[in-house]
């Protein structure tokens, strides 16, 4: 049977982050959890004679960024007659999806022991009967993670957005507003930004085409003196939501964080900001 825990608060969770901190020495807050048993399953072909069950668990863990599988033989519980079998070529190991591969080098052992893991300590634990493995083959950049756990530590805009102005309709209308300062100019983009913050230190980014007409505008967390830094974080939200994550759903959730703006009278289009990223 599959039982995927619903929550973090399930015991079952706490008891694989536990068991991953002291044999992994690792801080590991899991995000999804999936739990698979099975219950005296016969061997192939699972049919006729007297040739027992076995009993054994795996779990598959992540946190968005790094993955582990657990491993769990049932003290006793793995029973199946390895002198009846066709075949004794046992694998336990896993695959990490990706062509890395590892085979436990208990199936070099004899097919009295390799049959009967519950009666052995396990890879990386102390425990019989208990295997623990990290399967990732390498460190990669989750940008769909990082997009989720930056919307559920963001504050609702109303928290800062107090006071911030409209974008200009225009590059002109820009030009006798002292609001704005052009903070950056890429083929037919020209980028806008305030040139204050708000009380709460939060600003807006103005995006014109080529015809100098408004294409987007946004309004924005962190503001940035664009006379004193180059460093841009706001553009990095938006990255890893609208463009490295490839889902509109995670766009979206960056949209609802960082509200769009137009100027009086006009409905600005909504491909502005992707423009940034293709020059």
């Amino acid at each position: 049977n599959t039982s995927p825990p619903k929550s973090a608060t399930h015991p079952v969770v706490r008891l694989v982050e536990e068991r991953i901190h002291r044999y992994m020495e690792n801080s590991f807050s899991a995000k999804w959890t999936l739990k698979i048993t099975w219950v005296n399953v016969q061997p192939y072909p699972a049919r006729g004679g007297n040739r027992g069950t076995n009993t054994y668990q795996a779990i598959i863990t992540t946190d968005g960024y790094k993955t582990f599988v657990l491993f769990l033989y049932q003290s006793g519980g793995m029973q199946w007659d390895y002198t009846k079998l066709t075949s004794t070529n046992v694998l336990i190991g896993y695959t990490s999806g990706d062509g890395y591969f590892k085979n436990d080098d208990m199936i070099k052992r004899t097919p009295a022991e390799k049959y009967r893991p519950d009666r052995w300590e396990g890879f990386n634990t102390d425990v019989q009967g208990f295997w623990l493995y990290e399967v990732n083959s390498r460190v990669w950049q989750n940008y769909r993670q990082m997009c989720l756990d930056w919307v559920d530590h963001e504050d609702q805009p109303s928290a800062w957005n107090k006071g911030l102005p409209s974008c200009p309709c225009s590059l002109e209308e820009a030009a006798a507003d002292g609001r704005f300062a052009r903070s950056r100019t890429d083929s037919d983009i020209t980028m806008l930004s305030s040139s204050a913050p708000n009380q709460h230190g939060a600003g807006v980014r103005c995006l014109y085409g080529a015809d100098k007409q408004l294409l987007e505008g946004r309004q924005e967390r962190i503001w940035r003196d664009v006379q004193k830094t180059r460093n841009d974080e706001e553009l990095k939200f938006y990255d890893w939501c609208c463009t490295q994550a490839g889902n509109q759903q995670l766009c979206n959730k960056y949209g609802q964080k960082r509200p769009k703006i137009g100027c009086e009278g006009q409905r600005p289009p909504v491909r502005g900001m992707e423009k940034i990223f293709d020059v």
